[in-house]
């Protein structure tokens, strides 16, 4: 039965599930849970990878027609999917990994730089990407403080010309060559707000763009001491910076930024990211 209206009404906890035997549709009972529902949930777990799989009742069957072929994991069980596609034996092609052989600088200015970078792909095929780079960088430092005990986050307003407006993000500088994260962090902070604080943590190096750029991000947490600072501190920014020092309650971080983009700010995706990240912790303490 291809599609039945309804499987049972179930869905796939894994309490209910075993990877030692075929997956049995299994749970608590969904009313809204139909043939078609069920297939778009599995089809969603699985890793951005397209598969077609057919239903009977309560045994989940993969379609004879199908000739995709990749180990795959799912939210709620694990599935092995054999099979080829075209002759090729995927499992096997995907244990070759993609390598840069080649970077040309066509354009080079005095802080970023236009690349053509060609790489070999999983299928052994010479490709080229356009990417552009920060020139000379050692990376950038991303610089999230609190104020404690206020629970107070500490952020940025300047004008940033590529977006043509003003933005609103953390506290960020570049790493000078010899110097770790963490003492940009610090520097950085004093220079652009006038705080000093403590480095918590310093994350490993992330990017913030990949399929633009390769320029290497470090989030480094501080903590401020907020009694230290009964009025605000003095800045120590460069003649060409021009920059507003906020302080956001982390409760009311999410109406701060809704007012700032009603008012025709932009806002950094990092903070938006860390936005959500306190809006979600504070649902799972209630």
């Amino acid at each position: 039965m291809l599609f039945p209206d309804r499987i049972h009404k179930r869905i796939f906890p894994p309490e209910k599930l075993h990877t030692n035997r075929k997956p049995i549709l299994a749970g608590k009972t969904a009313a809204t849970a139909t043939g078609r529902e069920a297939f778009q949930r599995i089809l969603n777990n699985v890793n951005r990878f397209s598969c077609f799989c057919k239903f009977k009742i309560k045994k989940i069957l993969f379609h004879p027609d199908n000739k995709v072929a990749k180990e795959t994991s799912m939210r709620y069980c694990n599935l092995n999917i054999f099979g080829k596609k075209n002759g090729i034996d995927r499992m096997k092609q995907y244990k070759n990994s993609a390598i840069v052989t080649h970077r040309a600088v066509n354009y080079a200015g005095r802080f970023l730089q236009h690349e053509t970078v060609t790489f070999t792909d999983e299928r052994n095929r010479s490709r080229n990407w356009e990417a552009v780079n920060r020139a000379n960088s050692f990376g950038a430092a991303v610089i999230m403080a609190r104020i404690l005990p206020e629970r107070e986050i500490l952020l940025v307003r300047q004008f940033r010309p590529p977006t043509g407006r003003y933005v609103i993000e953390f506290p960020a500088g570049l790493i000078d060559k010899g110097e770790g994260p963490a003492a940009t962090a610090e520097r950085e902070l004093y220079e652009e707000t006038g705080y000093t604080g403590k480095v918590v943590e310093v994350s490993e190096a992330v990017y913030s763009s990949p399929g633009m750029s390769g320029e290497k991000l470090f989030y480094v947490a501080m903590e401020i001491d907020g009694k230290q600072y009964p009025s605000e501190p003095e800045t120590h920014q460069e003649d060409s910076e021009s920059i507003e020092v906020l302080r956001v309650s982390e409760k009311n971080l999410g109406q701060f930024i809704q007012e700032r983009v009603t008012a025709g700010d932009g806002i950094d995706a990092k903070l938006v990211m860390a936005e959500m990240f306190f809006r979600l912790s504070r649902k799972e303490r209630l």
